[in-house]
């Protein structure tokens, strides 16, 4: 029990710091004993063991709160972080628990005690210090295991040997992934993970090193990896004896492969047993013992296979057929080597970088940090011995014993902006940029070293700005003779004046308040200024006045440049005060002193000046400044003599400038020249003697100052002149980039000197070229394999053409195809211009004339070039230009294509992937049919079993090559697919090489294969089998060879598609699958039903429908929405490629380039049937690959396509000759404006009196004839003729000679007419008609002195005169404009023209810049307005009320139409800003005046159900809208406040809607007389609005007889309803064609395939009666495979139908029967001998029942009825009708509505009022009727002509109804078509409710219409009403019981109506 105590302690650890839960310790426990005993672990035992483990004091038991938890403690990141801190904190922080609660008195409860308390909460968790020792060991330091560290640790400790990827860690714990890797980088340091790679995203994955080296698994890896030393090393031309079948390769896994020794061990030996150690790369790591790989695991060997290579183990070899000479097979082989054997490690194989070698000598192994030297000096030494190859601070800190890389780059920094001495040049440090794979990195170099890189790469060092010169190194340094001291006496004064400041302390800066009186110092906050004191002479002040250390601070500050001058000769001089700030800068002797500029004001930016050279030890102990090493001086500098002073301390003094150009290093390490730049100046100082004690400390304190400026100046690097612009911080040179130059340069060179840069040939090439200089061990610019990208080839040319050294030619070439490809050519500088000519001229070979190329310039220099290929080999010429033949090369450009699939077509290839699955399937299911075959891969037929060998053995060649594509061409393979007699073969018939060619077997054709076999499987078509070992298998079968008998199902996530080695190899053919509507946007779709697949006829039902359901091309009848079996549950993974028409594409597919050059070929002559066209047909064929009947129906359709372009060009030509036109006749109209104004100024002139009013007959006379005069030349003389003809006129009206008036006609009767109190769009329109044109009016031609004419002269145009009415038709045409273009049309302006025909776009346009331009409110107006157009646009576009037949056309619609429908829906008051504002009323009474108009649509939310044309337009709506049940609200709105006018609008439908035969204008007069001109108006005004009517005449100029109004053409069409009339027609037809065949005894009838709607709508009412029998035949099918040989290609449709045969039974006439009128049959009407027939109770005129055959409202008639009641009435019911007349007759014409009626009775509940009310009203002369359009009243009879017409002739009282005319009498045409209209909408929408049937149909039929119409076809039984009505209720339904039917078909068929 220790032992299991001491495992679980360990493996609680490795669980982390939440520990596990209870079956997690019961697995480790049974772990535990399945290593040492074979005890058992049940619940017994785990109570017992329970408590023993809990008395280990590390282990406690704790609780999880609720919820979801990480597995461990994920620490947050840092608060300063960045990258993935957000997230990472997210997840730190949301249900983040640090530690479990502690359980209290745990050891002691039982475990079930605790079970039962706490449930899944209860964990088992260790202490956290034994956690952490476990994890990380007893000496970890608590720094370095970081909370994020520790994190990390734990969750790779849970992974156990099978570890955790960095990509796994990161989405654990919300770290970025760089975060991650620095994290394991830690623990690799601390030597706690191992960090391995493996195949898959995320290749590397870490191991706790306590797992690595326990685990047994990686103890064999490591085991095996290890004997590689065991192999025999290779000699040359020795072989071994050992044999390939003696090999016996273990199996190993995905984590064999992270050890690469395993891997070379096993390649090793595998090769060394090959003949000439070679073996084929083809499913080598099958060979080598690696079972079922994947896909991922696969290319991850190849990787490793790579490394091998690089490592120079083996080698890629291709092989060639030595028979054919043109098969090749890609083997690898083993390099010979004799030296080492050593495995190197895994980093220098990942990626060999072809540059500088990343290591160090192999021979150096001194890799620690040397205590008695510095780490300047060890760095420094590493770089010297790096020489060319360099280092990277990461090497510099490896070769130190990872000394801390920050240390080391501040070092290499401080090297890199301190240059040395001229002797020790080759020691200055620099860097450079270096591409290493993704990496950007800095590699260090010294000078030395760069100048032999630059050297050995043949790089030129101005490119790299490096000119140093090296000659003067290794000297002694030059010192002049003046820095030492000539005796000692002078060293000796020296040193005593050299004493160190006192330490004392230190003065007190002076306050810079004033002191006061009293000793005090003044508080409060300084002035600026002080009184009395200038700002001026405080500058003066003396350096007294300040602190020593502040004037030490300003000498630093100013770089030491300071001069302090002092008198010589003079020993008690004292030293000139200084300035405060820096001095001016020295001017060289001789130049003549300059103004100094003024300083500017503000803050001057920081300037760093470097750092107080350090201090080097030397070898004898003692030390010397750093400057005597590096020293910022020229080789030939001259080192300035310092004079002595009488103190003994040397005088500087200013030193000559030096001769020599100095070079200097910039701040970041850039080396260029000085120029002309002298160094600067070293301050000349002298020093006072000694004197008196004050003076004595002075001018120590001098000297002190001096030995610093001195030391600044020498270890401050050159500075410039004042003249040397500032030093630009440039960037480092790439050394990558200098290598891509020359790799470049060399691939130029190679292709003789001129190239195509931008073809794939060229990149080739540069690969090529980097796997050389990798085998040859030379740098170069990025590791072999790499390819460069097109920016990165042109920048590395524009580099190149900078330099000069390439000169670059873009061009545009013709490709043989017919398409245009830019190039880039490339050409060596001093390129010959005849060899670039000849090389264009190659480029256009076969295409001479289509080339744009322009040759080059000549060069200046003109070179002879090397030896080189012709031009001909280029890659490019080869491919395009230098083809024998033009057809040729476009043909293999074709066959070239990657995109394309003309080859695979070429075969029969079928595109569609869907189609494809298809074909695998109708020849699964075809293989059980041919019981002929006996083929061993069909398992079992009646079980239908197939081995997966069925499809790559037995199929047909051409069925392969339908289903798998084949790129490149096989020759002899067309003549198999396509053989001349007989079917095609067997693929067990087809030879061996051309399987091999056709990759049969290959993993290619297999994951091809697979992909359709997954897709049939998700299509529940076929079952994956696999052997079962189970008592119950899935599927049995008989025996069959070595083949299983028993089956069970493959579970789906252990195989894939991309694993085809792991597929299932038995399939199972299902004999029934199901099919689900895909093309419904639920999910998952919904099951429709089960088709049966025994067949192929009943496989080709079941893809057919499949087709259908998926792509919405058909209705479902009927889905069922029932539970659905698990194996048929639809997986919506093939749900996208079912949807796409592209997934069932089975014809031929044009591929681009094909269309091309078919397109080309158009303009050749058309095709005809001579054998010229044969041929021309046949090259076609040849050249595209594609099929000549395809070829034909290319061209079919492009003649098409081309024929109907040059008709829209025809029509935009006659548009534009109309368009001219129109010009021509708005000239004249200008013309004829000009005329009239010119007839207006002679008439002012002549008699001013006539202008403006009505003219005389006579006058009038001469207008006319002057409007008509070809021209005006003498105005005198039309002056005259007025004058006359005035004269004249006076005469006559003085004889009295006037004329009679004419008599006036017949007033009209008056219709509505809308007024409005601003201007409408139709009189802005009008308005502008009499504007003159702004177009240009012709002028006549002038001729000059010559008299030749002159050019036309414009003429000034007029103005539009813009007002505001026009200025805001303008923003509104804009704003609607703006709206339609917001889905990303482009702005267009074309409609504007619309509202303003006389002005052009752009004119309307500029207005409206003009007003928005410097007036924002109006933007936002307008931007406001725009917005509420769109959203109103969106809900009502395509209405009745706004049609837009094209709502993504910019100009196709009716502008005027969308600003009337803008202007009344929109309140643009409510939306300006600065505009006036709507004034809201101030009560109630003011509210009510207001006339607000609310729009009801007449449509649901829901409609696009049902209207939607397409799938996915019918899926975005159905996402975007909310799921509401209460969205449709059936209410109609209240047109009119009474029924009254209701009447009015049935009156007025009336008269509009009487046909013209029926129609009289007397009768419409007298019909429509008694309701007032304006109530007709008025209604005729709603209806025009609603677009129930329409305008007759559009344009009031041009008025036409009749009626000005119609029903309109949208109201027409609904009034027909939403199902055809040839629906009806058709199904009624077909059966009473069937009943008359059933009495004729025919049988069996063939049902068509092209059935009408009608038809089907008649066999589905048929069919769900069950009087229809179906037969079907599939006989034509079943003999027609013989005669096709199973080719569908070769089938016509015929052949391939299947016959459908019907039976009818049960059919009567009598089903069929329905009665032809509209009214129940009535008794006579009774008479009573009182009163008067013909009269009212109110003696008006009455239609009685004896001479009338309408309503009756007779009050005789009616007084007779009253009597009659007792004949159908008891006497209780006759009380209760008697009440109920006379509570009608006191409530006069407008009754009492449906619910107060049972009021009425005098003794309510003793007679059932309703049943006795329908008595009465079942009578034609009735005492009451049901009527009412707002609500449902009940009305005597009395008041009848209130809701009726009177048609006057004859006077017959109808009711107001559409199928009525002015007459009285019934247009069939209208009845039918409201019947019909009906029924169309309950048959498509059942259950559908009264109130929203009227709510529908409100545009249509009123409410009395509709109650009517459902009336008559509930009595005829074709509908019935269903709801909470009893059988009392009775008359039309109110609003209340309309909510609560709905209204289903009835007993008879609904096409009868």
């Amino acid at each position: 029990m220790d032992d299991l105590v001491q495992y679980i302690v360990r493996e609680l650890s490795f669980e982390g710091d939440l520990g596990c839960d209870i079956s997690r310790l019961e697995t480790l426990i049974d772990a535990f004993y399945k290593f040492t005993c074979d005890q058992g672990v049940d619940d017994p035992f785990f109570a017992f063991a329970w408590p023993i483990i809990l008395q280990e004091p590390s282990v406690y038991v704790g609780l999880l709160p609720p919820g979801d938890h990480s597995e461990v403690y994920i620490a947050p990141p840092p608060r300063g972080s960045k990258k993935g801190s957000g997230k990472a904190r997210e997840t730190a922080e949301a249900d983040q628990v640090a530690s479990l609660e502690h359980v209290a008195n745990s050891k002691s409860q039982p475990f079930s005690q605790l079970k039962q308390s706490y449930g899944e909460r209860l964990r088992v968790a260790v202490d956290s210090e034994v956690l952490r020792v476990t994890l990380a060991g007893p000496h970890a330091k608590s720094s370095t295991l970081s909370p994020m560290v520790y994190t990390v640790l734990q969750l790779i400790a849970r992974a156990r040997e099978k570890g955790v990827s960095t990509i796994d860690l990161s989405n654990k714990t919300g770290y970025d992934s760089k975060n991650c890797a620095y994290l394991i980088k830690q623990l690799q340091e601390m030597d706690l993970v191992v960090k391995l790679t493996r195949a898959g995203v995320g290749g590397n994955f870490c191991v706790l090193k306590h797992f690595y080296d326990s685990s047994p698994m990686w103890r064999r890896i490591r085991e095996e990896g290890n004997k590689q030393g065991d192999a025999p090393t290779i000699k040359t031309g020795e072989r071994t004896t050992e044999t390939k079948g003696s090999l016996a390769f273990g199996t190993i896994g995905a984590f064999h492969l992270a050890d690469l020794k395993v891997l070379r061990s096993r390649v090793t030996k595998l090769l060394l047993n090959s003949p000439d150690h070679t073996h084929v790369a083809k499913d080598l790591i099958l060979t080598l013992g690696f079972k079922s790989p994947t896909k991922s695991e696969r290319r991850f060997f190849s990787g490793r296979l790579n490394e091998l290579i690089n490592l120079g183990v083996i080698e890629k070899v291709t092989l060639t057929n030595s028979s054919t000479g043109k098969a090749s097979t890609q083997c690898i082989r083993l390099v010979e080597a004799d030296a080492e054997d050593g495995v190197e490690s895994e980093r220098e194989g990942a990626s060999a970088q072809a540059g500088p070698d990343t290591q160090l000598d192999k021979g150096q192994d001194e890799r620690f940090v040397k205590a008695n030297r510095t780490i300047q000096w060890q760095i420094l030494e590493a770089l010297d011995k790096a020489g060319h190859k360099g280092m990277t601070r990461t090497e510099i800190s490896d070769l130190l014993d990872r000394f801390d890389p920050r240390i080391v780059e501040h070092v290499l920094q401080g090297f890199e902006k301190s240059r040395p001495n001229p002797n020790m040049l080759d020691f200055g440090v620099m860097a450079m940029d270096e591409t290493y794979g993704r990496e950007r990195r800095h590699r260090w170099f010294t000078f030395k070293g760069y100048k032999a890189l630059l050297n050995q790469e043949n790089i030129n060092e101005a490119e790299h700005e490096l000119s140093v010169d090296l000659t003067n190194t290794g000297g002694f340094t030059d010192m002049s003779s003046e820095l030492f001291y000539d005796t000692l006496d002078q060293l000796h004064q020296h040193q005593d004046t050299d004493a160190r400041e006192e330490t004392t302390k230190k003065k007190r800066k002076p306050p810079k308040n004033p002191i006061l009186p009293d000793g005090t110092v003044k508080r409060g906050r300084p002035r600026k200024d002080q009184p009395g004191t200038s700002k001026r002479k405080r500058e003066d002040i003396g350096e007294d006045d300040q602190s020593p250390s502040s004037k030490r601070a300003k000498t630093a500050a100013s770089g030491g440049n300071e001069v302090v001058e002092a008198s010589q000769g003079s020993p008690a001089a004292e030293p000139a005060p200084r300035k405060r700030g820096r001095p001016p800068k020295r001017k060289p002797e001789g130049e003549p002193p300059t103004t100094p500029t003024p300083k500017k004001r503000g803050r001057p930016p920081k300037n760093r000046t470097p750092a107080t050279a350090g201090e080097q030890e030397t070898q004898d102990g003692r030390e010397q400044p750093l400057s005597t090493v590096f020293l910022s001086a020229s080789s030939q500098e001259v080192v300035p003599e310092i004079p002595r002073g009488e103190a003994g301390l040397p005088v500087l003094s200013r030193p000559e400038a030096p001769e020599q150009q100095v070079q200097q290093v910039d701040g970041v390490g850039t080396l260029h020249p000085a120029g002309d730049s002298q160094p600067p100046p070293l301050p000349a100082l002298q020093l006072p003697s000694p004197g008196s004690r004050e003076q004595i400390q002075e001018n120590q304190q001098g000297a002190a100052r001096v030995i610093q400026d001195l030391t600044d100046v020498l270890t401050k690097p050159l500075a410039t002149t004042s003249t040397e612009k500032p030093l630009v911080v440039q960037r480092k040179p790439n050394m990558s980039h200098a290598r891509r130059d020359n790799e470049f340069y060399r691939v130029v060179q190679e292709f003789g000197g001129i190239a195509v840069v931008n073809v794939k040939e060229f990149a080739d090439a540069h690969v090529t070229l980097l796997g050389t200089l990798a085998e040859a061990r030379e740098p170069a610019s990025a590791p072999p394999g790499t390819r460069v990208d097109r920016k990165t080839i042109n920048a590395t040319f524009s580099n190149l053409e900078r330099d000069g050294r390439i000169k670059i030619l873009k061009t545009t070439l013709v490709t043989p195809i017919f398409t245009t490809r830019k190039i880039t050519i490339a050409f060596l500088s001093h390129l010959e211009e005849e060899k670039v000519q000849a090389f264009l001229s190659t480029l256009n070979q076969g295409n001479p004339n289509r080339s744009t190329a322009q040759a080059p310039k000549k060069p200046k220099q003109s070179h002879d070039l090397p030896p080189h290929p012709p031009h001909s080999n280029h890659p490019l010429t080869k491919s395009i230009g230098a083809a024998d033949s033009e057809d040729a090369a476009i043909r293999e450009s074709i066959i070239a294509d990657p995109h394309g699939n003309s080859v695979p077509q070429m075969y029969g290839f079928i595109v569609g992937k869907i189609a494809r699955a298809r074909k695998l399937h109708l020849l699964s299911v075809q293989s059980f049919e041919s019981r002929d075959r006996d083929s061993p891969n069909i398992i079992s037929s009646d079980a239908r079993v197939l081995h997966l060998d069925y499809f790559l053995r037995d199929i047909t060649i051409a069925d392969y090559c339908a289903l798998i594509s084949i790129r490149p061409p096989i020759e002899c393979l067309d003549d198999l697919v396509y053989p001349e007699s007989g079917s095609s073969p067997a693929l067990w018939d087809v030879p061996e090489n051309i399987l091999s060619a056709l990759g049969v077997g290959a993993s290619r054709s297999r994951n091809r294969l697979m992909e359709l076999l997954s897709i049939l499987r998700d299509l529940r078509l076929i079952t994956p089998l696999q052997q079962s070992q189970s008592d119950t298998p899935f599927l049995t079968c008989e025996e069959n060879g070595a083949h299983p008998s028993s089956f069970d199902v493959v579970p789906q996530a252990s195989w894939s598609t991309s694993a085809a080695v792991l597929a299932p190899k038995y399939w199972h053919i299902r004999a029934s699958a199901p099919i689900h509507h895909w093309a419904s946007s639920e999910n998952p779709p919904p099951f429709w039903k089960t088709f049966p697949l025994r067949t192929a006829a009943e496989g080709e039902d079941f893809w057919k429908n499949l087709k259908e359901v998926s792509l919405g091309t058909s209705s479902v009848e009927e889905v069922h929405n029932g539970e659905v079996p698990p194996e048929d549950q639809p997986n919506l993974v093939i749900r996208n490629s079912l949807r796409r028409d592209a997934g069932w594409l089975a014809t031929y597919y044009i591929s681009s380039h094909q269309e091309s050059f078919l397109n080309h070929s158009l303009d050749d002559p058309p095709l005809s049937d001579d054998e010229e066209t044969k041929k021309r047909l046949a090259h076609l064929s040849w050249v595209t690959l594609a099929p000549q009947s395809v070829i034909k129906r290319f061209y079919a359709t492009a003649l098409d396509r081309r024929a109907q372009q040059l008709q829209r060009r025809r029509r935009k030509e006659e548009k534009s000759q109309s368009e001219k036109r129109a010009l021509v006749a708005q000239k004249a109209a200008r013309g004829k404006d000009k005329r009239i104004k010119l007839w207006d100024q002679l008439l002012a002139d002549s008699h001013p009196a006539l202008v403006g009013k009505p003219l005389p007959p006579r006058v009038q006379r001469v207008r006319t004839e002057f409007l008509k005069a070809p021209s005006v030349v003498d105005e005198k003389q039309w002056e005259k003729k007025i004058v006359t003809a005035i004269q004249e006129e006076a005469t006559n009206q003085s004889l009295h000679l006037a004329n009679r008036p004419r008599p006036k006609g017949p007033a009209a009767v008056p219709f509505p007419s809308g007024s409005a109190t601003e201007k409408s769009i139709a009189q802005l329109l009008s308005e502008q008609n009499k504007i003159q044109s702004l177009s240009e009016a012709p002028v006549r031609r002038r001729k000059d002195k010559s008299g030749q004419p002159n050019a036309l002269s414009k003429k000034r145009r007029n103005r539009f005169k813009w007002n505001p009415e026009f200025d805001e038709l303008a923003k509104d045409a804009s704003v609607i404009i703006k709206a339609r273009c917001r889905s990303g049309q482009r702005m267009d302006w074309g409609a504007i023209t619309q509202v303003f025909p006389v002005l052009n776009q752009n004119s309307v346009r500029q207005r409206i810049d003009n007003l928005t331009k410097d007036s924002r409110p109006l933007k936002t107006y307008l931007q406001r307005l725009e917005d509420a157009w769109h959203n109103l646009w969106m809900r009502h576009r395509g209405t009745p009320q706004l049609p837009d037949p094209n709502p993504k056309s910019v100009t196709d619609f009716d502008l005027v139409a969308h600003l009337t429908f803008l202007r009344t829906h929109i309140e643009k008051s409510s939306l300006g800003i600065g505009s006036e504002s709507l004034a809201l009323p101030s009560s109630a009474e003011q509210l009510l005046l207001l006339d607000i108009k609310e729009s009801q649509s007449v449509t649901s939310a829901w409609d696009f159900m049902w209207n939607a044309v397409t799938e996915d337009k019918r899926e975005k709506q159905l996402l975007a809208k909310s799921m509401l049940a209460d969205e449709i609200n059936p209410s109609v709105e209240a047109l009119y406040e009474s029924d009254e006018m209701y009447v009015t609008e049935a009156a007025v439908k009336i008269v509009v809607g009487t046909p013209y035969e029926r129609y009289s204008v007397e009768t419409a007069t007298q019909l429509l007389q008694r309701f007032g001109d304006n109530a007709v108006s008025s209604v005729a005004e709603s209806l025009l609005e609603r677009s129930v009517f329409s305008k007759t005449v559009r344009d009031p100029k041009k008025p036409k007889p009749g009626r000005p109004l119609k029903i309109s053409d949208q109201n027409q069409a609904l009034l027909k309803g939403p199902m055809p009339r040839e629906t009806f027609r058709d199904a009624s037809s077909l059966e009473e064609l069937w009943i008359e065949e059933d009495e004729e005894e025919i049988e069996w009838r063939e049902w068509p395939l092209l059935a009408s709607d009608g038809d089907m709508a008649a066999l589905i009412e048929l069919v769900s009666e069950n009087k229809i029998d179906f037969r079907i035949d599939t006989t034509q099918a079943k003999e027609s495979r013989t005669s096709v040989e199973y080719n569908s290609k070769k089938a016509d449709d015929v052949e391939l139908e299947t016959g459908l045969q019907i039976r009818s039974h049960g059919l009567s006439w009598s089903s069929i029967h329905m009665e032809a009128s509209g009214e129940p049959p009535s008794p006579s009407p009774a008479t009573s001998p009182v009163a008067e027939h013909g009269f009212t109770r109110d003696r008006r005129t009455a239609c009685c029942a004896m001479n009338s055959p309408g309503l009756v409202d007779c009050q005789a008639c009616l007084d007779g009825e009253i009597e009659r009641l007792t004949d159908y009435l008891d006497e209780a019911e006759k009380a209760c009708v008697l009440g109920i007349v006379s509570s009608l007759n006191d409530a006069g014409p407008h009754g009492i509505e449906k619910k107060d009626i049972p009021g009425c009775q005098q003794q309510p509940g003793l007679v059932d009022v309703y049943s006795a009310i329908n008595k009465v009203t079942s009578h034609r002369t009735s005492l009451f009727f049901w009527t009412g359009y707002l609500t449902v009243v009940l009305v005597s009879s009395a008041y009848l002509q209130t809701w009726s017409l009177i048609a006057p002739k004859p006077p017959v009282m109808v009711k107001p109804r559409r199928w009525t005319d002015i007459n009285g009498s019934q247009v069939p045409e209208i009845w039918e078509a409201g019947l019909r209209a009906t029924m169309g909408v309950i048959v498509s929408r059942p259950a559908v409710t009264q109130a929203e049937l009227r709510w529908r149909m409100q545009n249509v039929y009123d409410r009395q219409e509709l109650e009517e119409v459902i009336q008559y076809l509930q009595r005829h039984r074709v509908i019935e009403r269903r709801g909470l009505l009893g059988p009392k209720l009775v008359g039309p339904l109110d609003n209340g019981e309309e909510l609560s039917v709905v209204l289903l078909l009835g007993e008879q068929h609904w096409y009868h109506v």
